[in-house]
């Protein structure tokens, strides 16, 4: 979502929206070291999205979306990874906390790509009804 929003929006609107994502959400959840890494790391893919080119003269770019979305996934899931480093005895500790969240990393890359699928039906009423508005 942050990509799209990111795409929407800009880099600044997009990335407050990373933010506030992050503190809402974690309200529920719960705060704690990874909320740091959650937040940059929303952030982060939110500014991509607003430089890849994602969305030109209002038409979406699909393809470039959905690899944007699968490579958003992983790096953002290693970023966040990283809250757990120290609390870890050793890297290799770390690597092999990695390799037990590859499943979740693959369903995680899945479900961006439904979710920007999704989008692209919220951007094409959004970018018709724009002129409207």
């Amino acid at each position: 979502m942050c990509l799209v929003m990111g795409a929407s929006l800009g880099a600044r609107r997009g990335m407050a929206f990373a933010v506030m994502a992050t503190m809402l959400s974690n309200i529920v959840l719960s705060h704690g070291l990874w909320t740091f890494f959650q937040a940059t790391g929303w952030a982060a893919v939110a500014f991509a999205g607003s430089r890849l080119g994602l969305v030109t003269e209002s038409q979406v770019a699909m393809k470039r979306l959905l690899y944007a979305a699968v490579v958003a996934s992983v790096l953002f899931d290693w970023w966040v990874s990283l809250s757990v480093l120290s609390s870890l005895a050793t890297v290799s500790d770390f690597g092999i906390y990695l390799l037990n969240g590859l499943p979740f990393d693959a369903i995680h890359a899945i479900a961006s790509i439904a979710s920007a699928d999704a989008s692209l039906l919220t951007w094409q009423i959004y970018y018709t009804l724009k002129p409207l508005l």
